[in-house]
């Protein structure tokens, strides 16, 4: 059950990022046209530095209205809920290793991968 749960999870993480992709690189999704201005947004989330050590700044050109921080076995480790433009999160405690970082703004929700 808990693999047929991370296949799923990461199925659903994998098809977003080729949606995103899709937009950013044709601008259309199933045939329909999409403003271009869209997606801008949905790419315009940056996460530095990446590899972290000891902060991880978040940026995205809309409000962030959550942070979930998710170990490669798909638990959420650290959970920030926002109100602004721009978040810092302390890494100093975190192990080594990779980590998901998935956004979520008034656009659209990104998952972005960081290395610690």
């Amino acid at each position: 059950l808990f693999t047929e749960a991370l296949y799923y999870f990461f199925s659903f993480i994998f098809k977003q990022a080729l949606r995103i992709k899709e937009l950013e690189i044709y601008g259309t999704e199933k045939g329909t046209t999409t403003d271009i201005h869209e997606s801008q947004k949905i790419t315009d989330i940056k996460i530095y530095p990446n590899p972290v050590s000891d902060l991880l700044s978040i940026t995205a050109g809309s409000t962030i209205k959550s942070i979930n921080i998710l170990n490669l076995s798909g638990a959420i480790i650290e959970s920030y809920q926002t109100n602004t433009e721009a978040y810092d999160i302390s890494t100093s405690h975190w192990m080594p290793g990779t980590y998901l970082v998935k956004i979520e703004t008034l656009d659209g929700i990104q998952v972005q991968k960081v290395i610690k």
